[in-house]
Protein backbone atom coordinates (compact mmCIF):
# COMPACT_ATOMS: atom_id res chain seq x y z
CA UNK A 1 0.00 0.00 0.00
CA UNK A 2 2.64 2.07 1.19
CA UNK A 3 4.60 1.62 -2.31
CA UNK A 4 1.06 2.29 -4.42
CA UNK A 5 1.03 5.93 -2.64
CA UNK A 6 4.62 6.92 -2.67
CA UNK A 7 4.00 5.88 -6.77
CA UNK A 8 0.75 8.11 -6.94
CA UNK A 9 2.48 11.23 -5.55
CA UNK A 10 5.58 10.81 -7.83
CA UNK A 11 3.68 10.55 -10.29
CA UNK A 12 1.38 13.68 -9.89
CA UNK A 13 4.20 15.61 -8.66
CA UNK A 14 6.17 14.91 -12.03
CA UNK A 15 2.95 15.62 -13.56
CA UNK A 16 2.74 19.05 -11.99
CA UNK A 17 4.11 22.92 -12.85
CA UNK A 18 6.90 22.08 -9.96
CA UNK A 19 8.92 25.47 -10.17
CA UNK A 20 5.29 27.17 -9.75
CA UNK A 21 4.22 24.89 -6.73
CA UNK A 22 7.52 25.94 -4.85
CA UNK A 23 7.46 29.64 -5.73
CA UNK A 24 4.09 29.50 -4.09
CA UNK A 25 5.27 27.52 -0.90
CA UNK A 26 8.28 30.13 -0.91
CA UNK A 27 5.55 32.95 -1.17
CA UNK A 28 2.97 31.14 1.47
CA UNK A 29 3.64 32.96 4.66
CA UNK A 30 2.76 29.86 6.90
CA UNK A 31 5.14 27.76 5.15
CA UNK A 32 8.17 30.09 4.18
CA UNK A 33 10.03 29.02 7.08
CA UNK A 34 9.97 25.48 6.14
CA UNK A 35 10.55 25.85 2.56
CA UNK A 36 13.94 28.14 3.50
CA UNK A 37 14.73 24.75 5.57
CA UNK A 38 14.85 22.80 2.23
CA UNK A 39 18.34 21.57 0.72
CA UNK A 40 19.33 23.26 -1.85
CA UNK A 41 18.55 22.21 -5.47
CA UNK A 42 17.52 23.48 -8.39
CA UNK A 43 14.27 23.76 -7.60
CA UNK A 44 14.58 25.27 -3.72
CA UNK A 45 17.91 27.51 -4.58
CA UNK A 46 16.98 30.97 -3.64
CA UNK A 47 18.39 32.55 -6.56
CA UNK A 48 16.23 29.50 -8.76
CA UNK A 49 12.76 30.88 -6.66
CA UNK A 50 13.55 34.50 -7.95
CA UNK A 51 13.98 33.55 -11.34
CA UNK A 52 10.87 31.44 -11.00
CA UNK A 53 9.11 34.71 -9.70
CA UNK A 54 10.38 36.70 -12.63
CA UNK A 55 9.20 33.93 -15.25
CA UNK A 56 5.93 33.46 -13.61
CA UNK A 57 5.10 37.20 -13.23
CA UNK A 58 5.94 37.30 -16.94
CA UNK A 59 3.94 35.09 -18.01
CA UNK A 60 0.64 35.85 -15.81
CA UNK A 61 1.10 39.61 -14.98
CA UNK A 62 3.62 41.53 -17.37
CA UNK A 63 1.79 43.31 -20.42
CA UNK A 64 5.74 43.77 -21.53
CA UNK A 65 6.37 42.22 -24.56
CA UNK A 66 10.14 42.57 -24.32
CA UNK A 67 10.07 38.94 -22.51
Amino acid sequence: MNDALTDLVETRWNACEQPLFVLGFFLHPDYVAQARKLPSTVLTDIDDVCQFAQYYYRRFVSDDDAG
